[in-house]
């Protein structure tokens, strides 16, 4: 069963391997839709650090840590790979 409010995630017990499955149009012109990678807080905070300097691109649009998502449960930035496949870093928030 989809979840009305976001993916369905499969992982371990633990969480340090999950898959986020989305309902989405695919889109058909060959490229994976997104790929979304978990991180520690401070392997995220380190990249959101540097990002500035990483020359990233989001729909063309320049990507800098201020661009960085908070969506309650998780901290997001959001940006596409040299070929132009969306990519995403995400870091889970498991204590206020």
């Amino acid at each position: 069963m989809w979840s009305k409010t976001g993916p369905l995630f499969i992982g371990n017990y633990d969480r340090t391997m999950m898959l986020a499955l989305m309902d989405e149009a695919k889109q058909n012109n060959g490229s994976i839709n997104w790929v979304a990678f978990s991180s520690s807080g401070q392997k995220f905070i380190d990249f959101v650090s540097h990002v500035d300097d990483l020359n990233l691109f989001l729909l063309k649009e320049r990507v800098i840590a201020e661009n960085v998502i908070d969506h309650d449960i998780s901290f997001s930035i959001y940006f596409d790979d040299p070929d132009g496949n969306n990519l995403n870093l995400t870091r889970y928030v498991t204590s206020l």
